[in-house]
């Protein structure tokens, strides 16, 4: 079948990737080990020294995974769990008696591996919301874009996106930006009463540049274009410090988010890498769509953020 377009495969970030060149690898929890897919994303993770890995899947499947691959399963600490919940709860369990720095999600459905970690009795919460942070890199993308949130968090209050945005400058912070430039997105510059995100937008610019001042600077309401293009801030005379260069996009909506990092990956060959922050362990979630270079980005910012700052 011919598409709309032709996917081209995005590149691995090499310069987050060299970020943890000498670290320690770290111990993590692979949920539903027992497909091809995880088990290679585990090995190959494993042979770029990001992590120690956790299989938690059956065994029988994860036996005959590494026949096919030729993989070695004497080098990897293994736990048998049957079906979906049984390797949820098992993985959550290996997850607390580890002290696993973070968790991947392999051949499971996203709704038990969620509901393994964020159930109150979990004890994984926290007393901040959970939200998705996208670290994205493209060609001509001359630094990483983190985009929050564009997978979890439907359609957050302002008190909610000022969680995310905390997330996200944390997150921010991990990969090396020490004081993060964060877009609060509309469609507008200005405050429009019809237009609620431009409110709301102004709002949570107030509460961040006044929680967090000198650690990060907000702005907006402000339109993509202006977040994102020197240019088109010269020419509509939008004169903030971090116009047409910033480092976080925060959206109003999980439809923003979503249709956002989406086109970049399918338009302009962005490699997305994605973690739920916010919990006592990052949440690296990923799709079976997700091509490698993605899966192995994840884990890499996974390794980055789990780190004391």
């Amino acid at each position: 079948m011919t598409g709309l377009m032709t996917f081209k495969e995005p590149e691995l970030p090499e310069a987050l990737l060299a970020s943890l060149e000498g670290a320690e690898p770290v111990r993590c929890i692979i949920v539903g080990a027992g497909s091809r897919l995880a088990l290679e994303t585990a090995v190959e993770a494993r042979r770029l020294g990001l992590i120690e890995p956790i299989l938690v899947g059956p065994a029988s499947d994860i036996e005959r995974v590494a026949d096919e691959l030729g993989c070695d399963l004497a080098e990897f600490e293994r736990l048998d769990a049957t079906d979906e919940a049984s390797i949820a709860a098992i993985s959550a369990q290996a997850a607390r008696d580890h002290e696993a720095g973070f968790v991947i999600k392999g051949s499971v459905h996203t709704d038990a591996y969620l509901r393994a970690f964020l159930s109150r009795n979990a004890g994984f919460r926290t007393e901040r919301l959970a939200s998705h942070i996208f670290h994205m890199t493209a060609p001509g993308l001359r630094k990483p874009l983190l985009i929050s949130d564009a997978a979890f968090n439907v359609a957050p209050s302002v008190e909610q996106r000022i969680q995310i945005a905390a997330n996200s400058i944390d997150v921010a912070r991990s990969i090396g930006i020490e004081t993060p430039d964060i877009a609060v997105l509309s469609a507008t510059e200005s405050v429009i009463e019809s237009m609620p995100s431009s409110v709301e937008a102004r709002a949570i610019v107030d509460v961040l540049n006044r929680d967090h001042a000198g650690g990060a600077r907000a702005f907006g309401p402000v339109a993509l274009d202006l977040a994102v293009s020197a240019a088109a801030a010269a020419t509509k005379d939008y004169d903030h410090p971090a116009a047409g260069n910033t480092d976080i996009l925060l959206t109003p909506t999980i439809e923003v988010g979503n249709a956002l990092f989406k086109m970049m990956v399918y338009f302009s060959g962005a490699c997305a890498a994605g973690i739920v922050y916010g919990l006592k362990v990052p949440l690296v979630l990923t799709s079976r769509a997700d091509p490698v270079a993605a899966r192995i980005a994840s884990i890499a910012l996974a390794a980055k953020a789990c780190r004391p700052q």
